[in-house]
């Protein structure tokens, strides 16, 4: 196991100031790794906007102006809610926002599209064959799901820095459901619009708008917790193994919740479907929440335990590890950059979600010390953190920095 090397200066330590001439960091070029991401976006983003324009004008063929307009709106909304949650939670450390847009398509264009080819091919290969009851209990739960996580694979395969555990598989794994139940729901809510009117529409809304909007999130986000538990182990072999077993459980859900409410609905109507939510559904969403703050208690003790190994040998003080450990001291962190001017602030930024991908990055290192990649993140990270930390002590050392009585490296924070 590799140890960190001393640093040649402390932030916040006495004579920091003196030891550190003033650090202008040129902006470097993407990397290889970056241009492959960035690129492999754009890509998954145009076949996915095609995809979705032409399932847009399919549901137009079968609707009206109005009806489609009117279900577009009504889709976007569940969508922001989704979005929302996964920026609370994405908090933390956030992944990059190319890579967050790039999941939302993948799942409404090309995991709607891969579903709409299975059903397409079964029915030519095999049309009549199946019982009715194929298609929404078996292979919706299994290939939807498939096809909405082989966006976790993709995304682990060209941004594998960007997908260090757990939390980055839920993030990951809940835009890409919330893209594919956005483009879904486009599809029933314009359905039911034109074949029961308003009242039909505003009933399919109160179900898959109101009361699930998380349903597909959930599905995705459990086989991104495990490709991450994977990834976070090892290569792309435990990877591949954390995402085939991620899958049952979203398989699983997703089942249960198509066969339960299908059966509940026909022997006991409207009311048996919203006491099956109330049983079986809602404890399901109080259980995938307390798996979140489980998840963000599990990051804070790794960033607690690995950046102590960097403390050890005077990377970090102690008040900076307090202060990167809770969501409290970042935030007056942050505050106090914004007082020292918009540089200051962004290098702030960087300087939390930077430390926290190193820790991330030690961790993997700690649980697999052969992982050369991981050894060369450690030190890029290291590096940039030395940048960062030089433009801050840059802010701290101006008048408008000093005055406001909150310093980097004191237990202001805290």
């Amino acid at each position: 196991m590799s140890t960190p090397q001393h640093p040649q200066q402390q932030w916040g330590s006495p004579g920091a100031q003196r030891q550190i001439d003033p650090q202008f960091v040129i902006p470097q070029p993407p990397t290889r790794g970056e241009l492959a991401m960035r690129i492999t976006t754009i890509v998954v983003m145009c076949l996915a906007a095609l995809i979705i324009a032409v399932v847009l004008f399919l549901a137009y063929l079968g609707s009206s102006d109005v009806v489609l307009l009117g279900s577009v709106l009504a889709a976007l909304v569940p969508l922001f809610v989704v979005w929302m949650v996964v920026w609370l939670i994405d908090r933390w450390e956030p992944e990059p926002r190319t890579l967050l847009i790039g999941a939302v398509f993948w799942g409404g264009g090309i995991a709607v599209g891969g579903a709409l080819l299975t059903g397409f091919l079964r029915e030519f290969l095999l049309p009549g064959a199946l019982p009715a009851w194929w298609g929404p209990f078996v292979e919706a739960p299994v290939g939807e799901e498939i096809w909405k996580g082989l966006g976790l694979v993709v995304i682990y395969a060209v941004a594998r820095r960007h997908f260090n555990g757990p939390t980055d598989g839920l993030v990951y794994g809940a835009l890409l459901g919330a893209g594919f139940a956005f483009t879904e729901n486009i599809l029933y809510f314009s359905s039911m619009w034109q074949e029961a009117g308003v009242g039909g529409f505003v009933a399919q809304y109160f179900i898959r708008g109101i009361a699930l909007p998380l349903l597909h999130p959930m599905c995705v986000s459990l086989t991104g917790i495990g490709m991450g538990i994977g990834a976070r182990r090892g290569g792309w072999g435990s990877a591949l193994g954390g995402f085939a077993i991620g899958l049952i459980p979203a398989m699983g859900l997703h089942a249960l919740w198509n066969v339960g409410s299908s059966l509940v609905q026909e022997s006991a109507g409207i009311l048996g479907l919203i006491g099956f939510f109330a049983l079986v559904m809602v404890p399901i969403f109080i259980a995938w929440v307390v798996a979140i703050f489980l998840l963000r208690r599990q990051d804070a003790k790794i960033i607690v335990e690995r950046l102590s190994e960097y403390a050890a040998v005077g990377w970090y003080s102690q008040a900076e590890i307090r202060m990167l450990s809770t969501m409290r001291g970042r935030s007056s962190a942050r505050a106090w950059a914004r007082r020292s001017g918009k540089r200051a602030d962004k290098a702030m930024r960087d300087f939390i979600t930077e430390s926290t991908r190193l820790a991330s990055v030690r961790h993997q290192v700690v649980l697999d010390p052969n992982r050369t990649s991981k050894l060369l993140d450690e030190r890029l990270l290291l590096r940039h953190l030395g940048e960062l930390r030089g433009e801050l002590i840059q802010a701290q050392a101006q008048p408008h920095g000093a005055s406001s009585g909150t310093r980097p490296g004191s237990g202001a924070w805290m």
